[in-house]
């Protein structure tokens, strides 16, 4: 007897489901420069493979969209890709954004079916062809979601650092190219971060055991950068006028430069630490 899936009425296409066999939909954003101050531009693009899906998507029965949501300024946003078209530049206001900005990608019935079926689906739960309607999802992915000023105490440092997770590091990983440092932390270890952002007293810990070492290659980098090709990128400039500002120098050990950026973070966090542990004795 053919089991019944659980969770959808027909075949969904997902890295959290085997309703498809041998297939995938992977989309990939990336932060790019943008010749405006008010905007960040994305380059969003995306693999299907997929008989079936990718056979309606060409001839226009299905469609591939891009859900933006910053959930803090309420900003729900949804941009779709044409037939023949597997990447593209998405531009979003800065006002727009508040500390989290989440692309999710999907791919969408744009006509209704009564004969839904493909080869790719899994025969073990779906043995014949299904309706589907205008609207109906037909495959969904995971999405990716960049933070923006992870701290807000420490604005002169972390705004100009994205945090995000990243199925490519099995540890901390930081990208100096792009005009944001880029911290790449392994999924598991993101999804703690994220949990811990929202403790109280975690926050400095946070900066410590995250922000810290990451400032600290960002001014390795700036130190060994004999071409300077770092120098007109915006996370560079705030750490050089930041290092001006506090009357500190480049030529500092980057270890303790960029603890005193961070305003002594190294012991704020110990102090930090301790008044929890103190205050979990007591009770």
């Amino acid at each position: 007897m053919k089991t019944q899936h659980p969770n959808y009425p027909h075949p969904v296409l997902s890295p959290l489901t085997d309703d498809y066999e041998d297939s995938s939909f992977i989309v990939t954003v990336e932060e790019r420069a943008s010749g405006s101050r008010r905007t960040i531009d994305f380059g969003v693009s995306y693999s299907l493979v997929s008989f079936g899906l990718q056979h309606m998507v060409q001839h226009g029965t299905a469609t591939v969209a891009v859900q933006l949501i910053s959930s803090k300024t309420c900003m729900r946003r949804v941009e779709f890709f044409q037939p023949h078209e597997t990447a593209k530049t998405i531009s979003v206001r800065k006002s727009d954004i508040r500390d989290r900005l989440e692309f999710r990608g999907m791919i969408i019935a744009s006509t209704p079916d009564d004969s839904f079926q493909w080869g790719e689906h899994n025969p073990d739960y779906f043995e014949e062809p299904f309706s589907i309607n205008r609207g109906d999802i037909l495959a969904i992915e995971t999405g990716t979601v960049f933070d923006f000023e992870p701290v807000e105490e420490k604005k002169s440092a972390s705004s100009i650092m994205i945090v995000k997770s990243s199925s490519d590091h099995d540890s901390l990983y930081l990208n100096t190219d792009k005009d944001r440092l880029e911290l790449c932390l392994p999924i598991i270890a993101y999804d703690h971060y994220q949990e811990l952002r929202n403790e109280e007293g975690a926050r400095e810990y946070l900066i410590a055991s995250v922000v810290y070492p990451a400032i600290v290659e960002a001014i390795h980098a700036i130190q060994n950068d004999q071409s300077d090709e770092l120098e007109d990128k915006r996370w560079c400039k705030s750490i050089v006028l930041q290092t001006q500002n506090k009357g500190l120098s480049l030529s500092d050990e980057a270890l303790t430069l960029a603890d005193r950026l961070l305003g002594n973070i190294t012991r704020t966090s110990l102090e930090s630490l301790k008044q929890v542990i103190e205050s979990l004795g007591r009770e």
